[in-house]
């Protein structure tokens, strides 16, 4: 009858301390984890707004010339809004992986504020700005970019959880990069577009970017660019020297780093294709190489023997 008791006092230890802790024990565990889910939420939020808000702006713009709707509305606002709704959504991702908060749902939700700010807002814009004398091409070619905004990031979430991808690259032009291409390009030329010759510029511009966007040219991501790593004293007057030229000169400036950012990826894919030249200069490569080696093994094998 002993060693019966001396089990069931076992069984008894063992079942205390395998029990589940007290729920005030974890709680405020959960509620740590609702209050950083709740950031990212707030930015993409935010970046839906400003977006509806480009939308609101631009159909004020609609039937007035000039560029000019009553009141505080305009197309240069308009292109404004959609620039803080891209600075929102790159804060957006920043903060969700910086707090470790991404889920699921967040990835789904900050695709459909993406679809209204960067894909209703700009091609919206594009067409009263610009478009609007190209009668039925005008808005079909409009359309074109916001298929191709909703095919780009529903390829996003598609390869978001893909193993093996390169985290330094995005596949295909960002949408957000795109339509602030465009925001720029109202916002230092806002006066709209009267021109057919212009029109019929703009809508060879606008069909470019949208097939870039769903291409599979490699634009930067810079999602490896870390803000905890030390910097060279140079990079603080680099920032400076940015944010100077944006004062002085901010429709300038911004145009121009837009077209540095859409030429990047035209420019990498041009230098990642086999040209003839340095084709044949691999292949000399790879010959020298190979003879290079041969002696080498040889004298390495009698060596060895």
């Amino acid at each position: 009858m002993v060693p019966e008791q001396g089990s069931s006092k076992s069984r008894r230890s063992s079942r205390r301390r395998n029990r589940r802790p007290r729920r005030e024990s974890w709680r405020p565990n959960r509620r740590f984890k609702r209050g950083i889910y709740l950031l990212p939420g707030f930015f993409t939020v935010s970046n839906l707004f400003f977006g509806f808000l480009s939308i609101i702006s631009t159909m004020h713009c609609f039937a007035w010339p000039g560029g000019d709707g009553p009141g505080p509305w305009s197309l240069s606002y308009s292109a404004l809004f959609i620039g803080i709704a891209g600075l929102l959504d790159v804060l957006d991702g920043r903060v969700a992986r910086m707090a470790n908060a991404t889920s699921q749902f967040g990835v789904e939700f900050d695709s459909l504020a993406d679809i209204v700010s960067f894909g209703m807002a700009p091609s919206l814009l594009i067409y009263v700005w610009g478009l609007q004398s190209l009668g039925r091409v005008g808005w079909l070619t409009a359309f074109i970019f916001l298929v191709c905004c909703a095919a780009r990031l529903a390829r996003f979430n598609i390869r978001v959880d893909a193993s093996g991808s390169d985290s330094r690259f995005f596949k295909g032009m960002p949408t957000p990069a795109a339509a602030c291409f465009f925001a720029a390009l109202v916002f230092a030329l806002p006066p709209p577009v009267t021109d057919l010759r212009a029109a019929i510029a703009l809508m060879v511009v606008s069909v470019t970017i949208s097939y870039l966007m769903v291409s599979n040219f490699n634009y930067a991501s810079f999602k490896n660019l870390s803000l905890k790593s030390r910097r060279p004293y140079i990079f603080v007057v680099l920032v400076g020297l940015v944010l100077v030229a944006v004062a002085a000169a901010p429709q300038a400036v911004l145009l121009g780093l837009s077209l540095v950012y859409v030429f990047s990826g035209i420019l990498r894919r041009l230098g990642s294709l086999p040209w003839p030249g340095r084709r044949k200069a691999v292949e000399a490569d790879e010959d020298t190489g190979e003879q290079g080696a041969l002696p080498g093994s040889m004298t390495s094998g009698k060596g060895g023997e």
